[in-house]
């Protein structure tokens, strides 16, 4: 007997790439998977367009969107007709209301906003988020299963949003086949250096990032200072950052280190652009406050870049022993620690190696079927006992 699950994707608008990639390559991958008990669809929805039209200009987008969210979709979402509903991410937790909680399982990736509200993490949080995000966290309590993507993430939910353990799933996510070993890794480091426009001999530390606070780009910007204070990398190192520019305040701390001759800002890249940035670049340092999974270091690893991160929330276990961690207010133990990388050969051959054994753990197929294996679980537990 075929079931069918609908999965739904977050507003066509809503402003989250990693989000939107994350929904993608899942549906993607459960559709791939050679099975014949679930039919696998997607439920999308954009905004109100008629108000956007009405009102041009950034409220009448702000309204339109909202619209969408909050009246739009959850129509459009309580008329679907399935065994299963697949929320794919929790800031769209609004739809359980029309969907039932015992067919309903929401994926819950981070609590990033739960924690700033909370000021564990020194993070202000985003405008009404700090009120919202509990009111999203207790629709997700009432979903038949909540999906997260670390154990990190797991242990936060059951201690700050009382998510029963049972309920909860730790699912890790895949990589995309782009993020692998290159072979003629030298020649493409030529090339990525001659389109930077940086000498040959240049020192490529590589973030990506987007403008967020926990990100902690501060730290690589004081530990860059540190470094090019250092006769060895003065006229050498280079910061690289992809996806998200710098804060104002950010930017002004890199010009008042002397830094901005230094950074490159090459915008959101397509995958294929980002691979190449792992294969050319020295080293990727990541030292962020918090993160729910953490993708660009296993990404990194997974070609073979060596990884300076964070020793808090999940980054030790998206890790593993492959990469160097350090505490994300320890600015000189970031530096000393990206100076170890790129002067210890036998270190980065070791961490390399590391880093690609971590990597192979994470694989979109096994994501799907551990997903599925979820949604039969919740079908079984709708069941009569004893039938």
């Amino acid at each position: 007997m075929q079931r069918k699950a609908i999965l739904l994707h977050n507003l066509d608008e809503f402003d989250s790439f990693s989000m939107r990639r994350l929904a993608s390559e899942l549906s993607c991958s459960m559709q791939a998977l050679d099975q014949q008990v679930w039919q696998i669809e997607d439920l999308h929805c954009d905004q109100v367009q008629s108000i956007a039209r009405l009102m041009p200009g950034k409220v009448g987008q702000k309204l339109a969107n909202t619209l969408g969210r909050l009246v739009k979709y959850p129509l459009l979402a309580s008329r679907a007709r399935a065994d299963l509903f697949h929320i794919l991410d929790h800031s769209h937790a609004e739809l359980r209301l029309g969907l039932p909680g015992n067919k309903t399982v929401i994926s819950c990736p981070d609590v990033t906003q739960l924690l700033a509200g909370t000021a564990e993490i020194d993070l202000a949080p985003v405008s009404l988020t700090k009120y919202t995000f509990p009111l999203r966290l207790a629709l997700a309590r009432s979903c038949a299963r909540v999906i997260t993507i670390s154990e990190s993430t797991k242990r936060d939910l059951i201690r700050l949003a009382s998510i029963p353990e049972e309920k909860i799933t730790v699912i890790y996510v895949g990589l995309n086949e782009m993020f692998k070993p290159q072979a003629d890794v030298v020649e493409i480091r030529k090339e990525v250096r001659q389109e930077l426009a940086v000498p040959q001999d240049a020192i490529l530390v590589l973030q990506v990032a987007g403008s967020y606070r926990y990100k902690n780009t501060k730290a690589i910007i004081e530990a860059l200072s540190d470094m090019h204070a250092r006769a060895e990398y003065q006229q050498k190192i280079w910061l690289v950052r992809v996806s998200g520019d710098l804060l104002p305040d950010e930017r002004a701390l890199l010009n008042a280190r002397g830094l901005q001759e230094r950074f490159l800002f090459k915008g959101r890249p397509s995958d294929q652009e980002l691979a190449r940035l792992y294969w050319a670049c020295d080293v990727l340092a990541f030292p962020s406050i918090y993160e729910g999974f953490g993708w660009p270091p296993v990404e990194a690893m997974a070609c073979g870049l060596p990884v300076v991160t964070s020793n808090v929330a999940s980054l030790p276990e998206a890790t593993g022993d492959a990469a160097i961690m350090v505490s994300p207010s320890d600015y000189a133990g970031l530096s000393q620690a990206l100076q170890a990388v790129l002067s210890q050969p036998a270190l980065r051959t070791s961490m390399i190696a590391k880093g690609l054994k971590q990597a192979s753990k994470f694989d979109w197929k096994i994501s799907a079927e551990k997903t599925l294996a979820v949604y039969d679980d919740v079908v079984r537990q709708q069941m009569p006992q004893g039938g």
